[in-house]
């Protein structure tokens, strides 16, 4: 019996996954840009948790919709946007 390792699959899987936590990523920068016009930079421990946001089900689309929502809200409560995506996991944001 012969087994063989798809590498290109494995390969591409994680490509996909990498793609999809800077989406996530890119789509705070920028929304912390638009709202406030001032830089977010993300941490490695941003990258964990951007991977589990979308393991709990978020889509680019949806995370980008509900970073807005709370962005705003600081701003309109005179607040600091969240620093880290960390307060997403800890708030238990909904869909």
């Amino acid at each position: 019996v012969k087994v063989t390792l798809n590498n290109n699959s494995i390969y591409s899987n994680i490509y996909s996954k990498e793609i999809l936590i800077n989406s996530i990523i890119n789509s705070y920068t920028n929304v912390v840009k638009q709202t406030y016009g001032s830089d977010w930079k993300a941490s490695e421990q941003d990258k964990v948790t951007a991977d589990k946001l979308l393991q709990l089900g978020y889509t680019t689309e949806q995370f980008k919709d509900l970073a807005s929502k709370v962005v705003t809200q600081t701003l309109k409560d005179n607040k600091q946007p969240p620093n880290t995506l960390q307060y997403f996991l800890d708030k238990e944001a909904s869909l």
